[in-house]
């Protein structure tokens, strides 16, 4: 069994406060932030650590009953009794011929809405079946997994198949699953954005990804180029897109995505869309340094991103929809984690969802790197620190577990 150790279940209460405004990070634990600068309404809230002793939690999921799964990069996926202070744990489950090195491991995870009748959930692993001497390749393996009445989990499928390459960086990995059970998946360029990867249809790092949750293809997806038949590619020329969120009213998928020195984006995924990388970044600017003309197409079919940073970048990753009345104005809000600045970050979108603005720096600098952003089925938020070192360094050895990181709960007090 995996140790976990339980967490301390004393709240914080905090008051959220708009860009611009005070750091958080400033004020001590149990009291409350200045004002916001009336760029947004201002709303109370609990901050309960409900796990801790983790290493790099980097997928969250709930089932309708409220046990929560979460991913380890390591490779440990726990099973729990709910998303409480100290909930027992039920089950964990190592995911076999896992390879984690950098940024690469576990990863992504999904729960079936259908779970309580077939008991699957989803996960993204990067995954070497005979090591790093062997031929076999290195993959981010996207796995449908059944978890028994017992919580016992065991391997069903494999959804990708050939899956795409997996490296020290760059695997994205983030998985979703729309209103019409459409399983969505975001995958990085692998370290091969020199190479072109992200703009070539026929390969599968720099997309983001819509399948069946049987791995089938669904006849509405976008034919690119000469394919001659959809295949799993739903959007082309991604970087390193970590998030993935579905707004709750109009279901329109959003990811997230890791930039260089400049540009982390948020792109409204639109079928057959482009957005431009390793061509350009941001809306329209300097993409991958002296990128091979040959490998990019005209700069008039890149789609503009919803959101782009600029100069300095965040380092977006997870992201989800706040929804349900508890949130009062803050409904249909975008809530992003940033790994750089060691924040949350809420975003609103225009009438028409192509435009997001971001409005609100939330528990800046409280807990350091955020990594996660789930709604409960009960419309709590729960994130996850990312606080062991990546060692992403092309030559850097796995580092240990460092059980350093914890999940928090973020609940709107009445």
């Amino acid at each position: 069994m995996h140790p976990l150790k339980a967490a301390a279940s004393a709240a914080l209460i905090f008051v959220l406060a708009a860009c611009g405004a005070t750091p958080p990070g400033a004020t001590p634990p149990g009291g409350t932030t200045s004002p916001g600068n009336g760029a947004s309404p201002e709303l109370q809230f609990d901050v309960t650590v409900v796990q801790e002793g983790l290493s790099v939690p980097w997928g969250i999921g709930f089932t309708n009953d409220g046990q929560m799964f979460v991913t380890e990069r390591s490779g440990t996926l726990s099973v729990f009794a709910s998303g409480e202070p100290q909930a027992e744990l039920l089950a964990t489950y190592e995911v076999p011929a896992m390879r984690q090195t950098g940024e690469s491991g576990l990863m992504g995870l999904a729960v079936d809405p259908g779970f309580d009748n077939n008991r699957y959930i989803y996960v993204c692993a990067s995954r070497d079946e005979d090591g790093p001497d062997g031929p076999a390749p290195w993959v981010n393996d996207v796995l449908r997994l059944h978890v028994g009445e017992d919580w016992a989990v065991t391997l069903d499928a494999q959804l990708l198949d050939p899956a795409p390459r997996a490296n020290r960086q760059h695997n994205g990995c983030a998985l979703g699953i729309d209103r019409e059970g459409m399983l969505w998946i975001t995958m990085g360029d692998a370290l091969a954005g020199k190479d072109g990867w992200p703009q070539q249809p026929r390969r599968l790092n720099g997309k983001v990804l819509r399948i069946h949750p049987d791995g089938s293809i669904p006849a509405d997806n976008p034919v690119f180029g000469d394919a001659g038949e959809a295949t799993p590619v739903y959007s082309i020329g991604h970087r390193n897109p970590q998030g993935i969120a579905f707004h709750p009213e109009t279901d329109m998928p959003y990811a997230t995505e890791h930039g260089t020195a400049i540009n982390d984006e948020i792109n409204l995924i639109e079928a057959g869309a482009n957005y431009g990388w390793p061509c350009v970044s941001g809306d329209g600017e300097e993409g991958l340094a002296d990128i091979d003309p040959a490998h990019c197409g005209q700069s008039a079919d890149f789609r503009p991103p919803a959101w782009a940073s600029g100069n300095p970048t965040i380092a977006t990753s997870g992201a989800t929809f706040l929804a349900g009345e508890q949130w009062g104005d803050w409904q249909n809000s975008l809530i992003v984690a940033c790994l750089k600045e060691q924040d949350l970050r809420r975003f609103v979108a225009s009438e028409d969802g192509r435009t997001l603005t971001m409005v609100d720096t939330l528990l800046d600098e409280q807990y350091g790197r955020m990594r996660a952003a789930v709604l409960a089925p009960d419309g709590s938020l729960y994130v996850s620190t990312s606080n062991q070192p990546n060692a992403g360094g092309a030559n850097a050895p796995p580092q240990p577990d460092l059980e350093r990181d914890v999940i928090l709960r973020i609940q709107p007090t009445p």
